[in-house]
């Protein structure tokens, strides 16, 4: 249904401009803007089918060992365009910490997605971190759903809306959305519902963890756990 819903309203976009095209003949201004919105709503029909890809684990990862600060650096400019004008993106990375094993084109995605997600949390002009450090999980640490061992910890902290508890178990829940949410369906009208799924997929092909803190007025931190070098 959810998967149905999504892509309904791409082709019903795609459609309508498609007939707005032959009425515009004589007007190129009109032509344009429909022909933007077409190819809007293709891409969007695209990034669906990427995150379908994710969460159904048909994606072949090519992990290796990844300098986690360089490739955060690298690419602020590109993090900074999913951010809200008026919001402020920081980050805070500690200095000689091991590389870690990830595919890293897949590691700019699972960012994107966290920082995107967190921007939308978030109303203008807060703040938004992303921090990095090195971490070991044993017996004393009280962390249960990472592994015992040594990781390069990515945190995307955010100061929004925050989730309560039931939101905030289910929200690596494919399909399941709190955008503009119908009633009868349960299904979003904004936003698939696979982000944040996508996200789990490929951390877990990354052979990684992600835990996520929140509380409700108090904002979100995502914690991205990557398995560590030695």
């Amino acid at each position: 249904a959810g998967i149905a819903h999504n892509f309904n309203n791409l082709l019903q976009a795609i459609m309508g401009q498609a007939t707005l095209l032959e009425l515009q003949q004589s007007n190129p201004e009109q032509i344009k803007k429909s022909a933007d919105n077409i190819l809007n709503a293709a891409r969007k029909g695209a990034a669906l089918v990427r995150q379908l890809s994710a969460v159904a684990d048909l994606e072949d990862t090519k992990i290796e060992l990844v300098d986690v600060n360089y490739v955060l650096e690298k690419n602020l400019n590109s993090y900074v365009k999913l951010i809200k004008d008026q919001q402020r993106l920081t980050l805070k990375l500690t200095e000689e910490i091991p590389a870690a094993y990830v595919d890293s084109s897949q590691l700019l995605r699972i960012i994107s997605s966290l920082v995107s997600n967190a921007s939308e949390a978030s109303l203008d002009e807060q703040e938004i971190i992303i921090e990095t450090e090195f971490v070991r999980v044993d017996r004393n640490s009280g962390m249960f759903d990472v592994p015992f061992g040594s990781y390069v910890r990515i945190s995307i902290i955010d100061f929004g809306t925050g989730m309560d508890d039931e939101v905030r178990k289910r929200c690596f829940e494919p399909f399941f959305t709190t955008k503009e949410v119908d009633k009868a369906t349960g299904i979003g009208s904004k936003g698939s519902g696979l982000s944040l799924s996508a996200v789990y997929s490929l951390v877990r092909k990354n052979k990684g963890r992600i835990t996520v803190q929140s509380r409700v007025g108090h904002g979100s931190t995502f914690m991205l756990y990557l398995r560590a070098d030695g």
